[in-house]
């Protein structure tokens, strides 16, 4: 009966972890699984099958771009083309499967330009005439369309995006570091989420390398000031690190130094002009002076 019991127990262990397994196959699906092919689609032909770049091959797929999207935490990322047979319309799909949310979510906003629309806690998307970006999970969603027809590139698009989606079971919420800053601008007209220095200086050039020696960051454009908020990946010897931040901008950019009450002023030999203050050990913030 004990034997019968441990068994029993085993066999229950086993279940459990199997089916977990299978839940997160479910919500976390493999890229060549989100891939609509032709059997799921009317009137479209895929022109090639579809093309897989990782980390090492990333470069033959967009040169210029590579070493900025590996900094977000870029894992695979899938291509594949189609063709509307009736209209004669190219749709070129990339989806992007990052390696956390956060990181799905700042090549979304770079891309987006700080500009987007959410939808719920399903996805975020901005949308142009010949294109659409998408974020859902870590999951980051490209299509742009072409061809004769362009009253029906949004349709071209909408087909292709509710057969991924459909694959995707997965929610999309904001970063911890805009939830917990988004006082700072109650309506930006644009936000960036970036997670290293080739997001920052594709944002604003500061000129200095690893400033305040960041883990990530946000950029808000609000009536008409520049903010940002720098999440530090130092907990211990705060100071310090501050001291050596502004040691960096005053001798090795010749900004100019000056400590006020509360914050510290950064001015520019370009005669640009910032505040600095931060709000705990280990966030900054950082407002450009119009």
């Amino acid at each position: 009966m004990r034997h019968l019991k441990l068994y029993t127990l085993i066999f229950i262990l086993i279940l459990f972890s199997y089916s977990h397994q299978i839940t997160a196959m479910e919500n976390n699906p493999s890229l060549s699984d989100l891939i609509p092919d032709e059997s799921e689609l009317s009137d479209y032909k895929t022109e090639h099958s579809p093309e897989v770049y990782n980390d090492e091959n990333l470069f033959d797929l967009i040169n210029g771009e590579a070493e900025l999207i590996l900094e977000y935490g870029f894992d695979t990322v899938i291509v594949q083309r189609y063709q509307n047979l009736k209209t004669g319309n190219s749709v070129f799909l990339e989806i992007y499967k990052m390696k956390d949310m956060e990181g799905a979510f700042g090549l979304f906003t770079l891309y987006s330009n700080g500009r987007f629309t959410p939808h719920k806690t399903r996805y975020f998307s901005n949308s142009g005439e010949d294109y659409q970006y998408l974020q859902t999970g870590n999951y980051y969603i490209s299509f742009t369309v072409s061809g004769p027809l362009s009253v029906s590139f949004s349709k071209d698009i909408d087909i292709l995006k509710k057969i991924i989606l459909s694959k995707i079971n997965l929610d999309s919420r904001y970063p911890d570091l805009i939830t917990q800053t988004k006082n700072l601008c109650m309506n930006p007209t644009q936000t960036v989420f970036f997670k290293g220095d080739l997001g920052l200086s594709d944002i604003i050039y500061l000129g200095i390398k690893k400033p305040f020696q960041f883990t990530q960051g946000v950029f808000y454009h609000c009536d008409g000031s520049d903010i940002l908020a720098f999440r530090s990946g130092q907990t211990t010897n705060f100071n310090q690190v501050l001291e050596k931040t502004l040691n960096q901008f005053e001798k090795d950019k010749g900004y100019n130094i000056i400590k006020m009450s509360g914050y510290i002023i950064l001015q520019s030999t370009t005669n640009e002009t910032y505040k600095l203050y931060y709000k705990s050990d280990t966030l900054f913030i950082l407002e450009k002076s119009s």
